[in-house]
């Protein structure tokens, strides 16, 4: 958090296909992790990000603005200047003894200039924070 600064709240949100929890394809609830963790790398830049669950959708943050999961200045300056974008996420528990690693991702090509024009768009036209449901558990 910032203080009193209020700026606008941009977000990375995720929408799911199916109804259900965010998971790998084929997992059963009971094999989802208590503590879910996720990260964005951007042209080989790693992101340590929080996953937010809603309704509908969850939502990916590196930091919070007012009580609120955020999208810092360095990730936006990262995703509108870079190539690719790769999300990684764990949501698998792990066997006893086993380490923790990332059981799913998402590969998305952001295109250079073009990429860096539309973060430009988004950070122009955002004005309030309007996802006020998100929280950090998946209940």
């Amino acid at each position: 958090m910032r203080g009193n600064r209020q700026r606008p709240v941009l977000q990375l949100q995720i929408y799911l296909s199916t109804e259900g929890p965010l998971s790998p394809k084929g997992a059963a609830p009971q094999q989802l992790r208590g503590d879910p963790r996720a990260e964005i790398a951007i042209d080989g830049r790693i992101f340590p990000v929080g996953i937010f669950f809603a309704d509908d959708h969850a939502v990916l943050a590196d930091e919070t603005e007012q009580g609120f999961p955020a999208l810092s200045e360095g990730l936006l300056d990262a995703m509108a200047m870079g190539s690719v974008m790769v999300l990684r996420f764990d949501l698998l528990a792990e066997r006893a003894g086993q380490r923790a690693a990332f059981d799913g991702e998402a590969v998305i090509a952001l295109n250079g200039d073009s990429g860096g024009a539309a973060v430009s768009a988004v950070r122009r036209c955002a004005t309030t924070v309007s996802v006020a449901s998100a929280r950090h558990d998946r209940r």
